[in-house]
């Protein structure tokens, strides 16, 4: 029965003096209704029977002194070892009553133009990255005066990554704000202990050479960076909403786009202007950029495999064949792959964001094939120099008569194929006291010297020779006469 009708029997009874069969036949209702109604005054006056965690209320309200972020599951644990024989409903009642008396009230605090920027990660999804997919993360910045947001979608989380987008932020901005405040990302804090910080290294580095202040929220505080997470909440319910985008290609060409055309150039609803249009009052108050990017990309060691290739992101890039035994170092950029031997860059690829692709520089193989071409050219001048004594003096007179040596000597080996190596031979010391230093003449001895020993042979005739071959035309009078013959009869 709620509280107005009991209201109503009250006034019945007490101002109006009507008795109990004459409330209830007025009211519709049951004399016993009315009656323990009469009785209970109150919700407050219920005799409220007692709870099993009644004992346990002053324990818990201590564990969360100690700890405001622990879990239902913990704080059960905790009691049960302490004689609680009660269940989780109603320790999840209790303590959600307790984090609504306890739920704070925010100040809504304004910034000076450049003093502030807030940034955050979060996920979207997959997507192509040609024929494989890829985690897809979106990266955001945003200026806490004026609003203006630099989104980017990247398909890692890591501090190459993160540090790379925070430098195209600060170009798109086109300046550096005095403060950057984060959530407790591993990328900027390495460990932390209640208000004791350890700051990334590396990140703290980057930090120095901008100029920046790094400043990171409370535990479990996503309130303190409000303004970056409105902006990831808008750009997932506005620009990822109005289509899916086919690759990672199309969509960091279409946010680009977003950003300068819809995104910066809306009505804020919190400042009721165009984040643009702040900017330009913001824009003097920024810290300025240094000269050159900060060389962000972490140095790793190169392992290289037989076919001069190293492997990163599951593809697999080229080195020079000449650097294969080295000591290297590559570095990956958001665009690009440098490899360095001795603090000097070697090769250069651009990025693949697909997957189980080679990518490969031709150059990087010139030597190589140089040098298996040289090593192919002094075997064949072995084996040549083998065939007999006297072949090292053929060799030399090739070499006075004809340009291209190996050639000759590769045709004069080739002809082991179909005479045997002790005719070659012959054939050879034939030529040399002849002084006839051409592959021709090898092949001609040994032709001849097969047909007297035989009887006549077939010739053996490269292609032009075959094309230098002229047939004389038939006197086609002859063919007339038989006609005329024919016709006669």
């Amino acid at each position: 029965m709620d509280k107005n009708k009991k209201g109503f029997i009250r006034y019945l009874k007490n101002v109006e003096n009507k008795n109990i069969t004459e409330i209830a036949r007025r009211i519709g209702a049951d004399r016993k209704t009315i009656r323990r109604a009469l009785t209970l005054d109150s919700d407050d006056n219920h005799r409220k029977r007692p709870s099993k965690l009644d004992p346990f209320k002053k324990r818990i309200e201590h564990i969360l002194s100690l700890n405001p972020a622990i879990s239902n599951v913990l704080i059960l644990e905790k009691i049960k070892q302490e004689g609680y024989k009660g269940g989780k409903s109603i320790l999840g009642d209790y303590l959600l009553k307790m984090h609504r008396k306890n739920k704070e009230a925010f100040n809504h605090i304004e910034t000076l133009p450049g003093i502030e920027a807030q940034v955050d990660w979060t996920s979207c999804g997959r997507i192509s990255c040609g024929e494989h997919n890829r985690k897809l993360y979106l990266f955001c910045m945003v200026l806490s005066y004026s609003r203006y947001m630099y989104i980017a979608f990247t398909t890692s989380m890591d501090s190459d990554t993160f540090m790379a987008c925070h430098i195209k932020a600060f170009r798109f901005f086109g300046g550096i704000p005095k403060t950057l405040l984060y959530d407790n990302l591993k990328s900027v804090v390495s460990f932390r202990y209640d208000k004791e910080i350890t700051f990334n290294e590396r990140f703290s580095d980057f930090a120095l050479y901008y100029g920046f202040k790094i400043k990171v929220c409370n535990v479990r505080r996503g309130n303190e960076k409000g303004k970056v997470e409105r902006a990831i909440r808008y750009v997932k319910e506005n620009f990822l909403m109005r289509e899916n985008y086919e690759n990672f290609d199309l969509i960091k060409v279409e946010a680009s786009r977003w950003l300068r055309e819809t995104a910066n150039k809306r009505i804020h609803s919190t400042t009721r202007k165009k984040p643009f249009d702040m900017l330009n009052e913001e824009k003097d108050f920024l810290l300025i950029l240094p000269p050159s990017d900060y060389d962000y990309p972490l140095p790793r060691p190169l392992n290289a495999r037989k076919d001069c290739l190293f492997t990163f992101d599951a593809n697999r890039y080229s080195i020079p064949s000449q650097y294969y035994n080295k000591p290297l170092i590559f570095k990956a950029y958001i665009k690009r792959i440098t490899v360095v031997c001795e603090k000097e860059t070697i090769a250069e690829h651009n990025r693949c964001y697909d997957k189980h692709q080679t990518i490969k520089n031709p150059a990087h193989y010139a030597a190589l094939n140089a040098y298996k071409k040289r090593a192919r050219q002094s075997e064949s001048i072995e084996r040549f120099e083998n065939l007999c004594p006297e072949a090292k003096d053929y060799l030399k007179g090739l070499m006075k008569n004809q340009v291209n040596v190996h050639y000759h000597i590769n045709q004069i080996l080739s002809l082991e194929q179909i005479f045997d190596q002790t005719a070659v031979a012959g054939a050879l010391v034939r030529a040399l006291s002849f002084g006839a230093f051409h592959w021709e003449f090898i092949k001609n001895i040994l032709l001849n010297t097969q047909r007297s020993e035989t009887g006549p042979q077939p010739m053996i005739a490269d292609k032009q020779a075959l094309m230098n071959i002229r047939v004389k035309a038939p006197n086609l009078a002859h063919y007339d006469k038989l006609t005329k013959k024919g016709n006669s009869k």
